[in-house]
């Protein structure tokens, strides 16, 4: 008696699970891309909360910045002594968020967003100016998947707090 499988039995195995898996493919790219989406998201939230919380315990302006030329390049956050938005060889650095390396883009509705987001002691979002003022700072940045049309916003309210909220194929493509 024998105890193997035969090759028709084998190939036909061997096609049910290729069907299947075939099947199963595009929802597991779906979820990896926006997986991918949200972790970006999540970590300029993280470093938002981390500059807002920084400049209410510290006293001082706390700005976060892109690295480069956008939020995609990777930003950092660091206590602003000189208000510039930039920061400078003598300015401490709090944390380093590298560069996003997936099919994402990252837009915000308000221009001086495009390069920072900068916090006084009272928690509130300000423009870089003067120390502990400036004009209110306040908008939406957009995280989309390139691929899937759909992400989440950040938004920045008048008081300096920061919600996440989901957005629609609708909302990536008009920033």
């Amino acid at each position: 008696m024998s105890k193997g499988l035969s090759l028709i039995e084998l190939i036909t195995t061997i096609a049910i699970l290729a069907i299947c898996i075939s099947l199963a493919l595009p929802s597991f790219s779906r979820q990896i891309n926006l997986t991918q989406t949200r972790t970006a998201t999540m970590s300029l939230y993280e470093a938002i909360q981390l500059a807002r919380s920084t400049a209410v315990t510290s006293g001082k302006r706390v700005t976060v910045a892109v690295e480069k030329t956008e939020w995609i390049d990777g930003w950092v956050v660091f206590i602003d002594e000189n208000n510039n938005g930039r920061q400078d060889v003598d300015e401490h650095l709090l944390k380093q968020f590298s560069a996003i390396d997936s099919p994402i883009t990252i837009q915000t509705t308000h221009r001086p967003m495009k390069s920072y987001i900068s916090f006084i002691p009272t928690g509130e979002g300000r423009q870089i100016g003067r120390a502990n003022a400036g004009a209110l700072l306040m908008g939406t940045i957009n995280v989309c998947s390139k691929v899937e049309k759909e992400g989440f916003a950040l938004i920045l309210s008048r008081g300096g707090r920061t919600r996440v909220q989901p957005i629609k194929e609708e909302e990536c493509t008009k920033t």
